[in-house]
């Protein structure tokens, strides 16, 4: 599918909408989050914003990130239609959930993230898209751009906690089964 004919579909929803967007990590979420952001004029919401603690030793499928903060203070305003949303989201240099984040809401929105698609978030999205790509690929992809982008080698994440965390929430979610849409990275995105 390419970006305009999934752009087209989401814009044929029912203003208000919330689009989710999951997959491992690594395998793309938040650039198809941006590139979609793009087309439907929509804010995003990473769920990145919502770490616990930057002590990801004891984190088990996901619950690192705290979900329930992100229905309370994201998922439920909105559908609400309160405006705007406020929460607060982690700084990644003090490694606290301080920083205060302020989104008008303008009737649409997009949630990407590792381990998204879970009751009670999950019944609440309005569309949602799982991106389509292996395990194994997603972790190499993610090893890269860590080195690339942002000069870390997170390999030791990438290969124990992350990957055990991915795994967990793949086997008890099952979010592809949950997804509106499997998005197949392979497939030109223009």
């Amino acid at each position: 599918m390419k970006m305009k004919t999934l752009v087209d579909q989401i814009e044929g929803l029912r203003v208000p909408y919330i689009v989710g967007i999951s997959g491992f990590g690594g395998s793309g979420k938040s650039t198809l989050a941006r590139e979609l952001s793009h087309g439907i004029n929509a804010p995003v919401v990473g769920v990145d914003s919502f770490v616990r603690s930057l002590d990801e030793q004891a984190s088990e499928n996901w619950e690192i990130v705290d979900f329930d903060e992100l229905f309370e203070s994201v998922i439920l305003p909105f559908k609400r239609n309160e405006s705007p949303l406020n929460f607060c989201e982690m700084d990644w240099q003090t490694g606290k959930r301080d920083r205060q984040k302020i989104i008008e809401n303008i009737g649409k929105i997009i949630v990407e993230g590792v381990g998204l698609f879970r009751r009670p978030i999950i019944d609440y999205l309005d569309f949602s898209i799982w991106i389509n790509l292996p395990l194994e690929e997603s972790i190499a992809q993610g090893k890269l751009r860590d080195k690339e982008n942002y000069q870390r080698n997170n390999d030791e994440k990438w290969d124990g906690i992350w990957k055990k965390n991915d795994l967990e929430y793949f086997e008890r979610e099952r979010p592809m089964s949950r997804a509106t849409l499997l998005w197949d990275t392979a497939i030109q995105t223009n």
